[in-house]
């Protein structure tokens, strides 16, 4: 995306931003009236302003604040990636998987087609980039707002969090897996949890990501056999 950031002057603070009235003064643009998504803690000291391949325009303040922690609990809980549940925790719990790619595919599949047929340099083939563009955004947007809830729910509800980052590059090598790995964002899952957890005050405890743990029993150690990707459950003898 295109973007310009502004360093605020702040001896000039109260011309250039009002919380009230929902107003930002930036050099060159002149006076912006936003629609904000959420109030700004603090005071912004810069402000960076984007484009995105849809058309759309979005403006982040830089604040410092202090954030409080959470109030301590006293459990802990590990757990599992996947794609058929993006999380699955170690008290049994499932999250699902809405699978945003997956639900826009159909149209996608049109919408893309359509764009190959249109003549390269045309009015016509950049209004149907900005199409494609529009429905990449939208599953983008779902898949961001599903990551954020269910990292929030893992923060707000757990002390200590067992995880194990994947190789998501590697894994994205796989043609038959690559697309719905990808639809499931585990990269961006990981880094959610580790800045949260930093935040609100929780511990969160990483093994290496070539470490194994599928088919290996968590009371006894015991390596048992390989298993398929079809295998849910395995019970020590």
């Amino acid at each position: 995306p295109q973007s310009v950031r502004y360093q605020l002057d702040q001896r000039q603070i109260a011309r250039t931003f009002d919380a009230e009235t929902h107003l930002l003064k930036l050099p060159k643009l002149g006076a912006l009236q936003l629609r904000w998504s959420r109030d700004v803690a603090g005071v912004p000291k810069m402000v960076t302003v984007s484009r995105d391949a849809c058309g759309r325009h979005f403006v982040a303040f830089g604040c410092e604040v202090e954030i409080a922690p959470l109030p301590a609990k006293n459990n802990a809980v590990g757990i599992d990636y996947g794609v058929k549940d993006i999380v699955v925790t170690s008290d049994g719990w499932k999250s699902g998987n809405p699978k945003p790619l997956g639900r826009k595919a159909r149209e996608l599949k049109f919408a893309q087609r359509r764009l190959s047929r249109k003549t390269k340099g045309s009015n016509r083939r950049r209004a149907q980039q900005k199409r494609v563009a529009r429905l990449h955004a939208r599953v983008a947007d779902a898949r961001q707002d599903t990551l954020h809830q269910l990292s929030w729910a893992l923060i707000r509800d757990n002390q200590a969090i067992g995880i194990q980052p994947h190789n998501v590059k590697g894994l994205m090598a796989n043609r038959t897996l690559a697309r719905a790995i990808g639809d499931v964002g585990l990269g961006e899952l990981t880094r959610q949890l580790r800045y949260k957890a930093a935040w609100y005050g929780r511990d969160l405890l990483e093994i290496g990501q070539w470490t194994r743990t599928t088919g290996v029993c968590p009371s006894c150690g015991l390596i048992g056999p390989k298993l398929s990707l079809s295998a849910r459950q395995w019970r020590c003898d």
